[in-house]
């Protein structure tokens, strides 16, 4: 017969980065064995090499993901780790503005700030120049994501993007955009058919 109180010991396999570690636990239970109620719990590294992730390159990768019905969208976790490491001074601040494809575009608030810049050195006697400072600053809501990687996407922009619910995400190194599922879908299955064409063209601007 199994005493009131019995200590018992788990082990576990765990993974941290690319290599492969054991976690242990122990505690006391409350109830008689097997109904494990812990009233304790301390988990401790039993072996381990010490293993870390790689430092962020930038916004890279693809993420299908879904805006909750509070219109908040969880970034990658590997997302939030790029605006932690290199853009510290930004203090997990964004812009959520429109791309010009009509899709929602987030960058670090010194990223924006940096391109915005260039467009306003330019004059506003000409009427394509005013449009485009209207499209990048009207069109714009500034966010910071919370503790929970979430991130506010503002309704008036979603609708524009027509991102609703199921999203994709990309990364573009400095930036990452929230497309509308569907909408990637079709897109990027044109680029892929007209990948050699797209390839070609776009070495031949660089070249000229």
């Amino acid at each position: 017969m199994f005493a009131e109180k019995s200590k018992y010991f788990l082990l576990a396999w765990g993974i941290c980065g690319t290599k492969w570690v054991v976690v242990g636990g122990a505690g006391e239970d409350s109830q008689v064995f097997p109904y494990l109620r812990l009233q304790k719990w301390e988990m401790f590294i039993l072996t381990a090499e010490r293993c870390s992730v790689p430092p962020a390159l930038g916004f890279i990768g693809k993420y299908e993901l879904k805006i909750d019905d509070k219109g908040r969208l969880t970034i990658p976790a590997r997302f939030k780790q790029v605006l932690q490491e290199k853009y510290p001074d930004d203090e997990m601040q964004v812009v959520v503005s429109l791309s010009l494809d009509q899709n929602l575009l987030i960058q670090p608030v010194s990223v924006y700030n940096a391109m915005v810049s260039k467009y306003m050195a330019w004059s506003d006697l000409d009427e394509a120049t005013r449009r485009m400072k209207e499209l990048f600053t009207g069109f714009a809501a500034e966010e910071k994501v919370d503790g929970s990687g979430r991130i506010r996407l503002d309704s008036g922009l979603r609708d524009i993007a027509g991102a609703r619910k199921e999203v994709t995400c990309v990364g573009n190194m400095d930036a990452f955009s929230i497309w509308d599922r569907e909408k990637w879908d079709q897109t990027q299955a044109a680029t892929l058919k007209n990948q050699a064409l797209l390839i070609k063209q776009v070495d031949e601007r660089i070249r000229n």
